[in-house]
């Protein structure tokens, strides 16, 4: 405040007294903290504006995760019947070595 209006207000409580000083403190308080509350109100809408973003980045992450395990699976599948084929040609085939020794 200025020095003036300062001055001012201290006449004008003096004729209002004790409970006048105090009803202008608690107007000072309040409009303080209501400053106080807009700045943390800005605060919290940042911070909830920045989780948003973090949070839809972890969900693009965890959609392309799910994504590359259902590929995954697929080759997995694809892998196994391979060996599978494999598997039982190299079976013929140790049968048929088999069969062309004993004749």
């Amino acid at each position: 405040m200025e020095t003036v209006g300062m001055m001012e207000t201290i006449k004008v409580l003096g004729n209002f007294g004790v409970i006048g000083l105090l009803i202008f403190i608690w107007w000072v308080d309040s409009k303080r903290y209501a400053e106080l509350l807009e700045v943390y109100r800005g605060d919290v809408a940042r911070l909830l504006s920045q989780y948003k973003e973090d949070t839809d980045k972890h969900w693009m992450m965890y959609e392309k995760n799910v994504s590359l395990v259902k590929d995954y699976e697929k080759i997995a599948s694809s892998l196994q019947e391979l060996i599978m084929a494999n598997i039982r040609t190299m079976t013929e085939l140790c049968n048929e070595f088999k069969r062309a020794r004993e004749r």
